[in-house]
Order: C-alpha cells, then structure tokens, then sequence
C-alpha cells in the first residue's frame, strides 16, 4: 500500500470506547471496526487505523466491508471563503 510521507498505523486492538479513542487520538482519522452504535452515535469500537490526514485513512480503509472512519478533533464550521464559492 502506497502512502504520502503522512505517518499512519494499523491496530488490532480492543473494543473501545468513543470518549477513550477521542482522547488516544486527538485531532486525528480514526478507522473503526466492530462498532456498537446506539441512536445513530458511535459508543465503541475497534480502532483498525488512524492518522492525521484524511487520504491516508480512507486508503488504509480501502477493502474493509464494514467500517466507520471519523474525525475525533472538533469540527469547524466553513470558513466565508468556503461558503461564497460554494453559493456560486
């Protein structure tokens, strides 16, 4: 598997707890795998791979069939530049 000079690992760990995997890895793409979901919200799981960059987890998803790949930093809302070119 082909991959930028972004670090990035592969896990086979246990099942985890969201608040837990947010904390282990901040600001990151996290892989999840064996997922207990509840009201349309993760509450656990797997961490299969993460990384700080988005390309890379979604590469190291690539061939799961059943998997989640999420955020674990804040989400920001559009910057204005974002929004003008998008009303365009």
């Amino acid at each position: 598997m082909e991959m930028d000079s972004v670090a990035a690992t592969i896990n086979t760990g246990d099942l985890a707890p969201w608040d837990e995997i947010k904390a282990q890895y901040p600001e990151e793409w996290v892989v999840l795998v064996g997922i207990d979901w509840s009201n349309m919200t993760v509450d656990a799981g797997v961490v299969f791979a993460h990384s700080p960059d988005k390309k890379t987890a979604y590469a190291l998803a690539k061939g799961l069939r059943k998997c989640a790949i999420l955020w674990t930093g804040e989400i920001r809302p559009p910057t204005p530049w974002v929004l003008q070119n998008v009303a365009r």
